[in-house]
């Protein structure tokens, strides 16, 4: 992640210093920061205990898709037809390839850890577990819990709440 925030940055200083580059560089940006929300947001329900709902389970597979479909299918043609494009020199060339080549490791990170995810997630389907977002998993029904005559007032304490301020 540092790497690619030290590549922006330096790209943009080259940007300014030798005053070329400016449509690209802003289109690069542009592109990749516009996952940038659905990743916030799921950093957001993560932090708030809310990462195993339903919601959380479609942002990240918004995310996974707009971020494929913006780093590799869409940047991949827009790299093809700017190092076809005779006018653009070598620095700008290593410059569109470099912030590509992050995007792709950055896309593999993303991919293997989609596909462990999911992987876990059809093992659970298929073994009948059901699927821990969706509100008919087994483990919401405990005995007698959806029932509320059985259940038992919560207890609140001062250490209780001081943990989840």
């Amino acid at each position: 992640m540092l790497f690619h925030h030290c590549l922006s940055i330096c790209g943009q200083l080259i940007g300014l210093h030798y005053g070329k580059y400016g449509t690209e560089l802003a289109a690069t940006i542009f592109g990749t920061e516009l996952t940038n929300p659905l990743l916030q947001l799921r950093w957001f329900l993560r932090e708030t205990h809310r990462h195993k709902t339903w919601y959380s389970e479609l942002n990240d597979a918004m995310f996974i898709l707009l971020f494929t479909f913006l780093r590799i299918v869409l940047a991949s043609y827009l790299l093809y037809c700017y190092l076809q494009h005779p006018r653009p020199d070598w620095l700008g060339r290593l410059g569109g390839i470099s912030i590509y080549l992050v995007g792709v490791g950055f896309w593999i990170m993303i991919v293997r850890y989609a596909v462990r995810k999911y992987s876990k997630m059809f093992h659970q389907w298929r073994t009948g577990k059901g699927l821990p977002f969706l509100p008919c998993h087994r483990s919401a029904f405990k005995e007698g819990a959806h029932n509320n005559e059985n259940q038992a007032a919560p207890e609140h304490s001062n250490n209780n709440k001081e943990k989840h301020l």
